[in-house]
């Protein structure tokens, strides 16, 4: 499902600069620095306070420096990969596709079909080169040699081209469809299924590809194993943003909106909590199961609040502020309950849009404060 992450991405990168990029490629480059980078350093020091044995071991001048420049899964290097927070690949691999974004979206409306097939030939080519570069992968990768691919922002450029495309899809036919709740809903139950049925088909297909006499290959299988969900993805993202169905009308609500500021917190910070849990099982051992659970999860969404609230968006408005640009907009504290087809924004309604409080810092902080003291007390029984 890491596959979801770089349909949507290009999907909203599309809609955000399509058509405000012109003279703002800096700019750009520097807003998903920061968009990406401070709460991908908070998560690093997160993973030194809680496990620092682990930091210590994977620790290298060249690993942080590779991490924190956000490169790491440039390199055909496995322990570069996973150097720190292992789930911050996927930001140096989001971070090459920002680069291949600025070519992509040039004179996009006239080329967009012909770059969809010229990544996916990308990708074939990517296969042919590592399968041939096999002996010297091992070498520098050992037996997860072939993860290349699934970490490299080339490995994943058709599935951030194929959101792209999905964005160029909906800005031309969304306007055209009009379905009640009724059907809008049967169409997202739909595309639910379709890609269920992607998901559940992807391990047979896999071996077929393996087993192929023509594209045969191991790197290939991996692909349809992991990547090929990306069409059930498109279809999802697309009938979800026709905001026409019960799902799409769920998602608009505040708790789910939150739970969309928060996620990219979440997403990093829930290793190196669960690292110390795994660490410290002795210690939390007779604390039931689903009592862990909850506590676990508790304090993930609390740290991911602090994140959002107190460092990713204050950052985001400094940068507006010292650099303020009609670009900017407000589209990254946009809901997706206000993008709309064409070139309009919607008005919030009510309660959708959804901006860090006071009381929720202070919530936040105390479950925070009452996990440490949870876990000190449990550690000097």
């Amino acid at each position: 499902m890491v596959s979801l992450f770089f349909v949507l991405s290009g999907f909203i990168l599309s809609y955000v600069y399509s058509s405000r990029l012109q003279n703002g490629k800096l700019r750009f480059l520097v807003a998903r620095i920061v968009r990406l980078w401070p709460a991908h350093v908070v998560s690093i020091a997160l993973l030194w306070l809680v496990a620092p044995t682990m930091f210590a071991s994977r620790f290298t001048v060249a690993k942080l420096v590779a991490t924190l420049t956000m490169t790491h899964a440039w390199l055909p290097f496995e322990d570069y990969w996973v150097s720190f927070v292992s789930s911050a690949w996927t930001i140096s691999t989001e971070f090459g596709l920002y680069f291949f974004f600025l070519l992509l979206i040039y004179k996009w409306e006239q080329t967009w079909l012909w770059k969809l097939a010229g990544s996916f030939l990308c990708l074939c080519a990517v296969i042919l080169v590592l399968e041939a570069e096999r002996a010297r992968l091992v070498q520098w990768s050992g037996a997860f040699w072939f993860f290349y691919l699934y970490v490299n922002p080339l490995g994943r450029l058709f599935e951030f081209t194929l959101g792209m495309a999905t964005f160029e899809l909906w800005r031309r036919f969304g306007p055209r469809i009009k379905n009640g709740l009724v059907a809008g809903t049967l169409w997202e139950l739909a595309a639910l299924a379709f890609l269920s049925f992607i998901l559940w088909q992807a391990p047979d297909w896999a071996d077929r590809v393996t087993r192929c006499w023509f594209f045969g290959s191991d790197l290939a299988g991996l692909w349809m194993l992991t990547s090929s969900s990306c069409f059930g993805n498109a279809a999802l993202i697309f009938v979800l943003a026709l905001e026409q169905g019960l799902v799409a009308r769920l998602l608009s609500y505040p708790f789910a909106v939150l739970l969309g500021q928060l996620s990219y917190a979440i997403y990093l910070v829930h290793q190196p909590i669960l690292h110390f849990c795994w660490t410290h099982q002795k210690d939390l051992e007779k604390i039931p199961s689903w009592v862990m659970a909850f506590i676990v999860g508790a304090v993930i969404l609390a740290i991911a609040y602090l994140i959002w609230a107190t460092i990713e968006r204050p950052c985001r408005l400094l940068l507006k502020k010292l650099w303020p640009s009609p670009a900017s907009v407000m589209t990254i504290e946009l809901p997706a309950s206000m993008i709309r087809s064409g070139s309009a924004i919607s008005r919030p309604q009510g309660d959708q849009f959804v901006l860090p409080s006071r009381l929720g810092i202070l919530i936040a902080s105390t479950i925070v404060i009452t996990a440490l003291i949870f876990v000190v007390f449990c550690s000097h029984r």
